[in-house]
């Protein structure tokens, strides 16, 4: 199995938690509504909320779906990298041809 670049993690762990937090929209939404013109008692007030939010997102986010991602977005990885590399292509070519006034 290959590995995943540093990078590559990174964007596929914020993608993770970004529709982790889509799916937990509600709770999310109680522990903002708690946090409203509070300053200093956020922290026991809406400990609550904020624990429901935590194990929310902890459900959403486990090493079985992390795992699953990455194995979905290995699968991918070669197409992508193609899709990229003929797209940088085209795009050299385009940049060529207007330097050179050359006209389709």
């Amino acid at each position: 199995m290959q590995a995943l670049s540093r990078r590559e993690e990174t964007d596929l762990m914020d993608r993770m938690r970004k529709e982790a937090l889509v799916k937990c929209e509600d709770v999310v939404r109680e522990y903002v509504e708690c946090t409203k013109s509070r300053t200093v008692t956020i922290g026991w007030a809406c400990k609550d909320q904020l624990k429901a939010w935590t194990e929310c997102m902890h459900r959403h986010v486990t090493q079985e779906t992390i795992d699953a991602a990455k194995l979905d977005y290995l699968a991918t990885r070669g197409d992508k990298e193609k899709e990229a590399i003929e797209r940088l292509k085209k795009e050299r070519v385009e940049s060529y041809k207007r330097h050179a006034g050359i006209k389709e």
